[in-house]
């Protein structure tokens, strides 16, 4: 599979477990009331979540930095 494919993969379910995490957080506070241990755990997951998301990106963008170079002296 194509590294670039791979890692857009990988990015959009990190992405749609930040969505789930976001609404299941909401839901919980919602239906429980408990507003301080459901926001640290959140916080924590969706850190995490971001640092994931972070890395994947920068594997993107040195991809396509380095396609871009192989291009150029390609020709």
């Amino acid at each position: 599979m194509n590294p670039l494919n791979k890692s857009s993969l990988k990015c959009l379910l990190y992405v749609l477990l930040l969505l789930a995490v976001i609404v299941g957080g909401i839901y919980t506070i919602a239906t429980i009331g408990e507003l301080i241990t459901v926001s640290l755990g959140m916080g924590v997951i969706l850190g995490l979540l971001f640092i994931l998301i972070n890395k994947e990106s920068q594997k993107i963008e040195e991809y396509l930095y380095e396609e871009e170079q192989t291009g150029l002296y390609a020709d």
